[in-house]
């Protein structure tokens, strides 16, 4: 008898709703959310209840190995070494496909959960999806 090899979290849920995104690729995102103004929050636990950064990025910077996004009230800060994999995550519901980028470390922890800032109920915001397909879509 076979057994089926156990899978991870992340590894089952790669298919049609998630595609891996580099970091280059995830930095380019964050640089163009911040031009154009794109307000977003993000929570660093999967139950989305207190989000530690939310607004508009003024400013994102880089260094060799972390990323901080920073507005005039808060700041959030990545270390490029922490993060093991990186992920676009599309959740069909009845107001079209929600659209988020995951970001996992080594034990498969959801490190931080970047969304459109929306509110409940409502279509993620046209710029969003954008600037997702042009940075982060294959």
């Amino acid at each position: 008898m076979n057994t089926p090899a156990i899978t991870t979290p992340v590894q089952r849920a790669i298919g049609s709703y998630v595609q891996p995104v580099d970091w280059d690729d995830f930095i380019s995102f964050l640089q163009a959310a911040a031009n154009d103004a794109l307000p977003m929050v993000v929570y660093t636990d999967e139950t989305r209840t207190i989000p530690v950064y939310a607004g508009v990025a003024q400013r994102i910077h880089v260094t060799a190995s972390s990323v901080s996004i920073i507005n005039s009230c808060s700041e959030f800060h990545l270390q490029q070494g922490t993060i093991s994999n990186i992920q676009l995550v599309q959740k069909p519901t009845a107001y079209g496909l929600v659209t988020s980028i995951a970001l996992w470390d080594a034990q498969e922890n959801v490190i931080a959960l970047f969304l459109s800032s929306r509110k409940p109920d409502k279509y993620t915001s046209c710029k969003w999806r954008v600037l997702i397909e042009k940075h982060l879509s294959p």
